[in-house]
This record gives structure tokens, sequence and C-alpha cells, in this order.
């Protein structure tokens, strides 16, 4: 007697008690912060996965599940970190045969003989006979029977029954439609090709079993490797194949991922394989983040639907799981701060009290030489942050106010050396001394001896004269003040050495 499934991932809720049969993804041993251990587990069926964990008994429930597909887990849920989690009681194996796998088992929602039908049609729609014929003779191939149910992915994107097919054709879909817009620029039958082989290789990269996980070659080739190898063998039993057209559609299936260090041996070096590898991107991070959402969130009708799924680790993010335009329930609206489209407008506010009504305004006479004024297009007056523009209206001419509606301007304060400290003010009699100098010093380095040929040259600092009101008399600019020659005089030929005031 097979056991009867009721409960599932997606309909859990925090604070639930259940017992029900799930597929055991993953089972850990693992230790506590005080050296205890606990079993952590992966348990998922058809609509999703959660994490649980076994506090008690853990060496024997781990002995106890170890090497079973399903178990009967009892416990309660949880929410953790922002997800959901379930602490296990008690879990009992169910032995393989009772137990519907299609329970545990995660199917495409899109009809797969429709998918299978219209990925042959693209096949067959490629111009170029050497890629059309390589690409239907993959397809036809009985080592690739399995392409048609195998899963794109073990969690992330497309990682159902026939996943491998859905992405395939998205991204194979995406190409046609790219080599559309961007015509002769691309090589379409390349292009498409590429499209359709790209991941052949996951059909040995992922095991075929109910809970999905990585083969032996899948770990130690990669599906890269695995499907450029593939391919190679298939154009092998092409008579006369070309050779360039083989390399170039190997570089497309060893490029697609992009980067190295994203398992791509070579980065994209022709403009189809750039293109694909952003396709490929493209679908799978936007199908992955979709199934995300919809595994974290609630119903829209939920009354505790969250706004936000929790953390992401593989996309380091977080994601809004309500309409993004949608206003809350009984919250209308706001409108937009700006629109394009015409509507009504604004009705201005009446004027305040204490507005003056304008004064009439004269015709507008135009300027000699220009065209009249009601000849141009009339002004706009722009309302910043209202979003919207209305007609100018005539400007009046100013009229001057009364004398006596006009208050009396006051003088701007003068500000005097006599509301200042007169420590404030530098001393411009003499030039700075050393002394003065350890003032601007660390308190650390004040100390410290400065020698006397610390300033060697007496013209290092300028000669500045008080400001009394008279201005300084004239002199030359080389010219010292006891009458010496200086460096910057006319008489040794070097120009002088700074301007009059010394400033500078």
């Amino acid at each position: 007697m097979k056991v009867n499934k009721t409960a599932f991932v997606k309909d859990l809720v925090d604070g639930q008690e259940i017992s029900a049969p799930f597929a055991i993804k993953r089972l850990d041993v693992k230790t506590k912060k005080n050296g205890e251990p606990y079993l952590n587990l992966e348990l998922a069926d058809k609509t999703g996965s959660m994490s649980a964990k076994i506090w008690n008994n853990v060496e024997h429930m781990a002995e106890k599940l170890k090497g079973f597909k399903v178990g009967v887990f009892a416990g309660r849920t949880q929410i953790f970190n922002g997800a959901l989690q379930m602490n296990v009681r008690n879990a009992v194996p169910v032995p393989e045969g009772d137990y519907d796998e299609g329970f545990f088992r995660a199917t495409s929602d899109k009809p797969a003989g429709r998918m299978r039908d219209d990925l042959v049609k693209l096949a067959g729609s490629i111009a170029d006979p050497d890629y059309r014929a390589i690409t239907k003779a993959v397809l036809d191939s009985p080592k690739a029977a399995r392409f048609w149910e195998a899963p794109a992915a073990k969690q992330f994107h497309h990682s159902t029954v026939s996943g491998l097919l859905e992405h395939t054709l998205s991204v194979a879909t995406l190409a046609d439609k790219a080599a559309a817009h961007y015509g002769t620029l691309l090589d379409r039958s390349l292009l498409l090709s590429g499209a359709i082989l790209h991941d052949m290789g996951k059909i040995w990269e992922f095991n075929d079993e109910m809970v999905t996980d990585i083969t032996t070659p899948g770990r130690l080739l990669g599906h890269v490797s695995i499907g450029t190898i593939f391919v190679t063998e298939i154009a092998g039993g092409i008579p006369g194949f070309p050779p360039m057209k083989l390399t170039l559609l190997q570089h497309m299936i060893l490029s697609h991922h992009g980067k190295k260090e994203f398992g791509s041996p070579v980065t994209p070096q022709i403009l189809e394989a750039a293109v694909l590898h952003a396709l490929d991107d493209l679908d799978g991070k936007l199908t992955g983040i979709a199934t995300f959402i919809a595994k974290e969130a609630k119903p829209p009708e939920s009354p505790d639907r969250e706004a936000w799924t929790g953390w992401n680790k593989l996309l380091d993010s977080f994601f809004m799981t309500t309409p993004r335009f949608d206003a809350p329930a009984g919250v209308k609206a706001a409108a937009p701060a700006f629109s394009g489209a015409a509507g009504p407008r604004p009705v201005p506010a009446a004027p305040s009290a204490r507005s003056a009504a304008p004064a009439p305004s004269a015709p507008p006479v135009a300027a000699p030489g220009l065209p009249p004024k009601d000849k141009k297009p009339p002004e706009t007056v722009s309302s910043p942050g209202r979003g919207f523009s209305a007609p100018a209206a005539p400007r009046p001419v100013p009229v001057a106010p009364p004398a006596a509606a006009s208050p009396k301007a006051k003088k701007p304060p003068t500000i005097s050396s006599d509301d200042f400290p007169e420590d404030d003010f530098p001393d411009f009699d003499d030039p700075p001394s050393t002394r003065d100098l350890r003032d601007f010093l660390p308190e650390y380095e004040r100390e410290k001896e400065i020698p006397d040929d610390f300033f060697p040259d007496d013209d290092l600092f300028p000669d500045f004269e008080p400001d009394d009101g008279e201005p300084a008399p004239a002199r030359d600019a080389g010219d010292k003040p006891d009458g010496k020659e200086g460096k910057g005089s006319k008489k040794n030929g070097s120009p002088p050495d700074r301007d009059p005031n010394g400033l500078f």
C-alpha cells in the first residue's frame, strides 16, 4: 500500500503540525556550537523544498534514514531567518515502490509534446544545410533520447521533468527573435544551431532519479565539455561536414557560460557566441528568480502575505513579491508627479489675503527689428514639483508702490576690528619668527630645536607694512627697506622676486 501525500511544501505555514511523506534531497550530520550533533536535512516534493532539523537521537535517525529516498516526517514548522523549516520529532523511511514518484518530481507546467514539436520546427527552419543536418542528427540520436525529459539544473532554474527541453526551446526562440532583429549582423543558422545544442551535455551531467543530483561524469567534466564531445562525435558521422563550421559550433558550446570562472574554457569571441551567452544567462536567471518568488510568496489574497521574499544566497538579494504598482488595499494610488499625457490641469489655489492683485498690464510693444509678440509661441510657466505647465499670463507693467508703503531699507551691519580680540589679528610688523612657527606644529614637535640655518635666506618672508590707512610708499620690487640691493634688483639682471606688496 502506497503512502498518501496530503501536505505539500508550498502550502505549509509557520507553526503548523504535520506528518507527511517528503523526498530526502540532503542528509548531513553537523555539530552545534556546544559540540553536540544534529541532523540537517533538505526535504522536498513537487511544489518545493524546505530545510529540516533533527535534534535528538541523531546517530540513530541518520542510520535509519540512510539510503532511502522518501520518508514520513512528523514535526512542527517554523520561520527561521525568513525561511520555512521543520523541527522533526520522528521520521520513518518509506521503501521504494510504496510511494508515487509524481508527488515528489516537479514537472514543467508546459506540455512536453508541444514543446518538442516547436523545437523540431525551429531546427528545421535553419537555412544552412550543414548546421541543419547536425542539429537534427543530435536531436534524433538514441543517445540523446533522455533530452526530452531531463532537468536543466539541480534546483535553481528549470529543475523539473522536461526542464531542459523548456529551457532549450526558450533560448532558441529568443535566438530566432534576436537574429530577426539584428538581420545580417548575425548568422541565424549558426546562432540557432548553437542555441539548440548548447546544453546537450546536461543529459549526462544530472542523474535520472527522483531527487536530481550531479553524476560523476558531470562533476569531473561538466556539461560544457560533455556536450562538445557529443556534438563532435555526431559531426564525425556526417560525411563531408565542414571542419570550420564544426569549430564555430564547438566554440558556441564551449563559451556559452561567458567566463572561465563560470565553467567556460573560452570566452565568447564571435557575435553569435556573445548573443547565445546573453540569452542563456537571461533565461536561466529570470526563470530562477521567478521560481524563487513563487516558492516564497503566499497567494495575493492571503492576509499574511509578505511584500518581500527571504534572502536569496545565490543571487545575494531580496525580491519583491507584490505587484509593484498596486496600492495597498484601501489606499488610493498617488498620481505620478509628471505625466506626458494631456489631462485636466490642477486648479490653482486661491490667492491669500497677503497677495496683492496684479496691476493692469499695458499691451506689449515689439522691439525694433523683432516680430510682434503675438507671432511667437506663448511662453509657459513651470511649477516645480507640481508636474504641469500653464501658459504665462501677460506680464504686468511694474508700478512703483507708494513711498509710505515701502519700509526704509536698513544698512548692512559693518564689522570693525573692535568686534574681535586683538589676538585674532596677525601681527604684520615683523616677519614670523621661529617661535611663531612652533605654534603651528604638533605638540610633540614643538620642543624640538629649530636650527639657526633653517631659514638661510632672509628674503624668504616678504616685508609687510602696517595698514594705517595711508598708502605705502612705492619702491622698486628688488630694493630692500634699508636701501640695499636685493636679489630681484634690476642691476643683477634677474626678475623681481615678489610683487610690491609682498603678498605672493
